[in-house]
């Protein structure tokens, strides 16, 4: 080897010694080797989804028809208002077409992802809100502020109040809870959508992982760990400085990642049964398109062709709707009344 070639690698070899004593001595740098340890644990977790995961094999329906309980009395009956999340980094790249742009998108999402790896956050795990997302998610605080929302029928107009209500925080004799699935992107588009209200009241938004999105893509596994509430760090600058980020989160009802032999079925009955566990009469929730999309399915009386059950929310769309819960045969059954979905902002697409 010449002496130019000798200086190379002696360089090289130097700087690898530096940067390894700097990942094992430091704290910061064991914080970072953790990290990359972890995502390659986590990394084995994705394989097993992708290739083993049954989260979307189950029956849409109920075995039995929900509507045996529309005209029982004395029912429990919640209001469940969704919000879908804003456009995550994941929707960028994935769901705006394959053409031209779609290799350029792919690959700046696989750079920024490299430049991620040694931290915990992440482009395609968790996927958090993408600009566009956040944009959204401000736009819909804007319009809960200026109840901006679509016209309402009048049959409609005192769960709309009601709703109204409860997305700003403003007392109306009904009481509400906010909750949130534990992926990044619900979470987010939840503290920033519903900043207002969570100032005004103080409450800590719960995080249930039942909620979590039903799919086998890598953008549906939480990178929170159970009992702890996502990050949204990377959206301080669009949050009320009021808000506290070390206090925004309930975790308690946050058992960690979906179980890979499972199925979304168990998760919609869950949360449904996890929602009459509260004593709020309406709950706010910030969720995904397909867990929302299979919750009307499901939930929806047989003979109902409403457009929930075949289309998605938009991002940042918000609907909200009755829930009752009664027992037929000794099983108890879920209904959701068809001519109480209303879509308060956005709509289906």
């Amino acid at each position: 080897m010449s002496p130019v070639d000798d200086q190379l690698t002696l360089g090289i070899y130097t700087v690898a010694a530096i940067w390894t004593l700097y990942l094992l001595a430091s704290t910061p740098g064991r914080s970072q080797l953790g990290n990359v340890f972890f995502k390659a644990r986590f990394l084995v977790n994705i394989v097993a989804h992708m290739l083993f995961s049954r989260d979307k094999s189950f029956s849409r329906k109920q075995k039995i028809d929900p509507d045996v309980i529309a005209s029982l009395p004395n029912l429990e009956v919640r209001r469940v208002v969704f919000i879908r999340h804003g456009e995550s980094e994941w929707n960028n790249i994935f769901n705006n077409g394959f053409g031209p742009g779609f290799p350029i998108r792919l690959v700046k999402g696989i750079f920024r992802e490299f430049f991620l790896s040694s931290t915990r956050d992440s482009i395609f795990i968790d996927t958090p809100l993408s600009a566009k997302g956040v944009r959204q998610a401000v736009k819909l605080r804007e319009s809960i502020i200026s109840t901006t929302c679509n016209p309402v029928n009048e049959s409609l107009k005192k769960g709309r109040s009601i709703t109204l209500s409860a997305l700003s925080g403003n007392p109306s004799g009904s009481t509400s809870v906010v909750v949130t699935s534990n992926l990044r992107r619900a979470a987010g588009t939840g503290v920033i959508s519903l900043g207002p209200r969570l100032v005004q009241t103080g409450e800590r938004v719960k995080v249930v992982s039942s909620l979590q999105e039903i799919s086998r893509n890598m953008d549906t596994l939480s990178l929170s760990q159970p009992r702890e509430g996502p990050s949204v760090f990377q959206h301080r600058s669009q949050l009320d400085p009021k808000l506290d980020l070390a206090r925004l989160f309930d975790g308690n009802h946050n058992n960690g990642n979906k179980a890979v032999f499972g199925n979304g079925l168990t998760r919609l009955l869950s949360f449904a049964e996890w929602i009459f566990t509260r004593s709020e009469d309406t709950l706010v929730v910030n969720g995904h398109s397909l867990f929302f999309k299979y919750f009307f399915d499901t939930f929806l009386p047989t003979t109902s062709t409403h457009l929930s059950r075949k289309k998605k929310i938009s991002n940042c769309g918000v609907v909200s709707f009755l829930l009752y819960k009664g027992s037929h045969s000794g099983s108890v059954v879920f209904r959701i009344e068809p001519e109480s979905i209303d879509p308060v902002f956005g709509a289906f697409v």
